[in-house]
């Protein structure tokens, strides 16, 4: 009998643990920035056909369990590099045709509704922050797109629109930093 109290208590704990241990923070980190995941991220890397050649394109993203009480479906860090030659945020005037041509790409498809734009510098770096509707408020998309030199970094939430705007997509925002 004590032993099956023990191994129960044992079993709960250990469960605690493994259940603590998926939603605790981790930091995601790279040469040029930094942000703190909710929880443990999963990586990729893709190479993507373009005008400007092929692009590499790297990104973490972290999906909470359907079982989480999260707010938000999804959290999203990706970084493109282009050609320093065509694009770089020391050329202010490509700065504004990049986040056009992004901002564009993201709402093409008419399911998709822009429903702000905010123009901003993280330093002095060139910065757009928009809000989309996806598909009539199936989901609210908060995306902030950095233009460091030739590197593209976005930041992204997917949220339940019922929960939108909400502290952890506003805390996983606020944790980036350039280095």
């Amino acid at each position: 009998m004590k032993n099956s109290i023990f191994l129960t208590l044992l079993s709960f704990v250990l469960n605690l643990c493994v259940v603590g241990q998926s939603k605790m923070p981790i930091l995601f980190e790279t040469k040029d920035y930094q942000i703190i995941f909710p929880g443990k991220y999963s990586q990729n890397t893709q190479n993507i056909p373009s005008k400007l050649g092929s692009l590499t394109m790297t990104s973490a993203s972290y999906e909470p369990s359907n079982e989480s009480y999260d707010s938000n479906y999804v959290y999203v860090v990706m970084e493109s590099q282009y050609p320093d030659s065509t694009i770089n945020s020391n050329k202010p005037e490509t700065a504004d045709i990049v986040f056009k041509g992004s901002i564009d790409g993201v709402i093409d498809n008419t399911t998709k509704k822009l429903i702000s734009e905010r123009k901003g510098f993280l330093g002095i770096y060139p910065t757009r922050t928009i809000e989309i509707d996806y598909q009539n408020r199936l989901a609210i998309i908060k995306m902030t797109m950095i233009l460091r030199g030739s590197k593209m970094i976005i930041i992204q939430t997917i949220t339940k629109p019922e929960n939108y705007p909400n502290l952890s997509s506003g805390a996983f925002f606020n944790s980036f930093t350039l280095k």
